[in-house]
């Protein structure tokens, strides 16, 4: 008999059909059907998976009459019918009633008996133990269980810290999201894809090493580029349009000293532009390096920008990403946390005694907490924080900047473009362009297309076959008559998403090095800040939020 604990008395518990007749697709939790998928492939044991059935009881979203108490010592295996039912119901092949009326079977026959405590059994994202009730006090609440929030929470678990992380998603990672894409039969990373600066010391690429992940390098100085004329440029003129953008990155600096004031990008572009007299063509030429070559890499537009961008530490080291996906670095991270999915956080109060942490859900406490808001919901104020953050810490929060970056996978029958990393057109009127990188190395047909600022903001309100042919003009314009159209695609909507409001930080007009220091101050040392808008040294990188995340779990640890 497979046995749930749910008091000292077993009860029998029979469940008519018309309990069903209350429960839909947004009452059932989404862990819950990642937990089916794990029990149908045997990822986790029968009395795991049964815990989310009692979850759904204990919740009401399953209402259970009171039945005659019933004992039964005869052992009895869960028929493997209900397992396929498990899967298919966790892909979507069944819906929420049929795979219920397989819950019903195991009670009816007396497989399932229920008690009234529930044994601690480790479980992968989503887990509801006993031990988590909004009576009891934690150790630690990490609010986020993207790279930040999965490292800390991993380190202070490690060292017998009681940590309960909440997250607002269905999933783990954040803004690190690996898809798999049924119709190329690849990952795909939807959020962060690259490793930058790929170097012995960079914590990503050791995690990497030590686990045998696969990295494949991109060769960003591999590109071909059409002009605003139509004409394909040579190497030589390639080389020049180069240099008259390092010269205007030295002259950046010049500008801001002379203005004697913090200024934007934009600010110091139009004048480069009037004090060289550039031509059309020139400008266009400058606008283009400006957008694909710091805007795409700020994931902001130049008049948001601060001149001075170059705060932290220079990365060093080649650009690699992950054929098999990020994912893969979570997956050495995140085993037997306690991780709530789909828990919205709404509000954080605290004082010398403790925290409180409010979601959708109720109410959890704690001794400390681990802020890993992205700088897009810190803006935002969806989350309360009471009482106030302090002045300069809010301050940091309206000064640093939340970019909008986005992508577009197209995936095509056949390569018709050139065999190099970057296809690159300068656009004819000066406006925002598309940064076009081909993926056809890891052994595909596949563009991938990325847009920041405004210009993505704007293209997130289109429609999927819009924004398609927003791609597809470029493509056209470059490779006319051998240009292709895609079978099939896959997007994103950073800026859209209510928890992201966006795709990273950048620096901007205002911000200075102190408002960083500023963000990642903890508050009466019980509420501490973490993730990639914390770690000035490797500002808007993974990297940058895992050493965070490091950091935060180091500071609570001396706490103790």
């Amino acid at each position: 008999m497979v046995k749930v604990v749910f008091g000292l008395v077993i009860i029998a518990l029979l469940i008519s059909f018309g309990i069903y007749q209350n429960v839909s697709a947004e009452e059932v939790p989404g862990w819950i059907k990642n937990n089916a998928g794990w029990w149908a492939d045997g990822t986790i044991d029968d009395t795991a998976f049964l815990q989310g059935i009692q979850f759904l009881i204990k919740e009401g979203i399953m209402t259970i009459p009171p039945t005659e108490t019933v004992s039964s010592s005869e052992s009895q295996e869960v028929p493997s019918w209900i397992k396929n039912n498990a899967g298919w119901w966790a892909d979507g092949t069944i819906d929420d009633t049929a795979f219920l009326q397989g819950i019903q079977f195991l009670i009816k026959e007396g497989i399932v008996s229920i008690e009234r405590e529930i044994p601690q059994v480790p479980m992968r994202g989503g887990s509801m133990n006993a031990e988590d009730s909004t009576d009891k006090i934690y150790d630690v609440i990490v609010i986020g269980a993207g790279m930040s929030g999965i490292t800390a929470a991993d380190k202070l678990d490690s060292e017998g810290f009681d940590v309960l992380v909440l997250e607002a998603r269905d999933r783990t990672g954040g803004r690190t999201w690996t898809m798999y894409w049924d119709e190329a039969g690849i990952p795909v990373d939807m959020g962060a894809g690259w490793i930058h600066g790929n170097n012995p010391d960079n914590p990503i690429t050791q995690i990497a090493e030590e686990n045998g992940i696969e990295l494949f390098e991109t060769d960003l100085n591999s590109g071909v580029l059409l002009g605003a004329d139509g004409q394909w440029l040579e190497d030589d003129e390639y080389y020049e349009v180069e240099s008259m953008y390092a010269e205007f990155m030295e002259y950046r600096w010049i500008y801001a000293e002379t203005t004697n004031q913090d200024s934007s990008v934009k600010a110091a572009e139009d004048s480069f532009v009037k004090l060289k007299n550039l031509s059309t063509e020139q400008q266009y030429q400058l606008r283009f390096m400006i957008n694909t070559a710091l805007e795409h890499e700020e994931s902001a537009d130049a008049y948001d920008l601060s001149l001075w961008t170059d705060i932290g530490k220079p990365i060093i080291g080649s650009e690699v990403i992950f054929p098999e996906g990020y994912v893969q670095i979570y997956d050495t991270l995140d085993d037997d946390l306690n991780i709530k999915l789909e828990h919205v956080v709404s509000k954080v109060t605290y004082d010398e005694q403790g925290v409180t942490v409010t979601t959708d859900k109720g109410e959890f406490n704690s001794k400390y907490a681990i802020s890993t808001l992205p700088m897009g919901v810190l803006k935002s104020g969806d989350v309360e924080f009471s009482p106030p953050l302090p002045a300069d810490k809010q301050k940091a929060i309206d000064r640093i900047g939340m970019g909008a970056m986005n992508k577009l996978y197209l995936l095509f029958d056949d390569m018709f473009w050139d065999d190099e990393t970057l296809l690159n057109y300068v656009s004819p009127d000066g406006s925002p362009m598309w940064e076009i990188f081909n993926l056809n190395g890891l052994g595909k047909p596949i563009l991938l297309g990325f847009t920041v600022g405004d210009h993505t903001r704007e293209l997130e309100q289109l429609s999927d076959d819009e924004i398609i042919a927003d791609l597809m003009s470029i493509l056209e314009k470059m490779y006319g008559d051998e240009t292709l159209q895609p079978t099939d695609y896959v997007r994103t909507k950073w800026s859209s998403d209510p928890f992201a409001r966006g795709a990273y930080s950048y620096i901007g007009v205002g911000a200075t090095e102190a408002d960083y220091t500023a963000l990642a101050k903890p508050v009466m040392n019980r509420v501490f800040f973490a993730g990639e808008a914390t770690y000035v040294d490797y500002l808007a990188t993974v990297n940058g939020a895992y050493l965070s995340g490091l950091r935060e779990a180091a500071n609570i640890s001396a706490l103790n």
